[in-house]
C-alpha cells in the first residue's frame, strides 16, 4: 500500500486446511484480506489493490478468477486490477514471508515430542500465534 509516495507494508500469512487451493480459496482470502485492510488502515481510504501472482491456473489464471476480478470493485468497493509473473518465477515478499514462517514450524515441529506435532492448520495457526 502506497500513502504520499511511500510504500507501506502490511505482512500476512493465510493459514487454511483447504487444500485444493482453488478459486474459491483465493476469493475468500481476497475478502478477508480486504476486510483487514478497511478496518485496519481506514484513514487512508483505499482506493485501488494491485494484486500479483504467478500464473497457476488452478488458482489465479482461469475465466472464473477473470470474473471474480471482473465484479471486484462492486463486490469489495475497492478498484483492482491483476498481474501474473510466469508460472514458478514470480519470486516476491511472498515467498519469503511463507518460507520462513514455514521453516519455523517445521523446525518447531521436529523439536517436539512426537505426540505435540505440528499436523494440522490448527496447530500450525496456534504456534504462529504464539511464536511469531
Amino acid at each position: 500500500m502506497y500513502v504520499d509516495d511511500k510504500k507501506i507494508v502490511s505482512s500476512h500469512c493465510i493459514i487454511s486446511d483447504d487444500l485444493n487451493h482453488d478459486v474459491c480459496m483465493v476469493y475468500k482470502i481476497q475478502e478477508t484480506l480486504l476486510e483487514f485492510v478497511k478496518e485496519h488502515f481506514p484513514i487512508f481510504n483505499v482506493t485501488d489493490v494491485h494484486y500479483f501472482s504467478d500464473g497457476c491456473a488452478g488458482q489465479y489464471k482461469n475465466k472464473y478468477n477473470f470474473m471474480n476480478l471482473s465484479l471486484h470493485e462492486k463486490e469489495f468497493k475497492i478498484k483492482a486490477q491483476w498481474s501474473f509473473f510466469a508460472t514458478s518465477l514470480g519470486k516476491t515478499e511472498c515467498d519469503g514471508i511463507a518460507g520462513t514462517v514455514k521453516r519455523l514450524a517445521r523446525k518447531a515441529s521436529l523439536q517436539r515430542p512426537l505426540q505435540d506435532q505440528i499436523l494440522t492448520a490448527t496447530t500450525f495457526y496456534q504456534f504462529c500465534i504464539s511464536t511469531i
